[in-house]
């Protein structure tokens, strides 16, 4: 996708500026050089929220370095904060055995 068809699918030249809170030139001069690498990074989780695109498409090239919890959920590996899953029961049912115990 390039940089004019992003800057309008996530709202417009006021729009992007308003979420970057920089100045509405700087989003224009874009339109023809190219979203700059940091705004870029910034901008793709919002992208990816709104379903304009994903981080993957957006950093083609870079982005399981740039969000390792991406590269970890695409091997089947739990992300970065969710502790593994034990096997046996689910817990609800581990919940309802031990309150039919009691």
């Amino acid at each position: 996708m390039d940089a004019s068809t992003l800057i309008d699918a996530l709202g417009g030249t006021n729009a992007v500026a308003r979420l970057l809170n920089i100045k509405a030139p700087s989003v224009t001069a874009w339109r023809e050089k190219g979203i700059p690498d940091d705004k870029l990074i910034r901008l793709a989780p919002y992208a990816e929220r709104v379903g304009v695109a994903t981080r993957k498409e957006l950093r083609p090239n870079d982005w399981h370095l740039i969000w390792p919890e991406l590269a970890e959920a695409s091997r089947g590996l739990p992300t970065s904060g969710t502790p593994p899953r034990k096997p046996g029961k689910p817990r609800a049912a581990a919940h309802e055995a031990h309150s039919e115990a009691a």
